[in-house]
């Protein structure tokens, strides 16, 4: 049996949601739409806002650095 991870955003499907699966990891499992596979599912830790109000701080705290070496 073969496996394969890949990460996905849940998408909105009427009054549900919905994990696409593409085609191309489809076709490295061998399988193909209709075919019945298992699937776990893990939430994933994302650090987008974190990392960018990080950045934010940063950047506003060495804007002069930044803009001197930016030259």
């Amino acid at each position: 049996m073969a496996e394969k991870t890949v990460i996905r955003t849940i998408k909105r499907f009427g009054n549900g949601a919905m994990v696409p699966i593409h085609r191309s990891d489809l076709a490295e499992l061998e399988a193909d739409i209709g075919s019945t596979v298992q699937v776990t599912l893990t939430k994933v830790d994302n650090n987008y806002e974190a990392t960018r109000a990080s950045a934010k701080r940063m950047r506003n705290r060495f804007a002069r650095t930044l803009e001197l070496l930016g030259r």
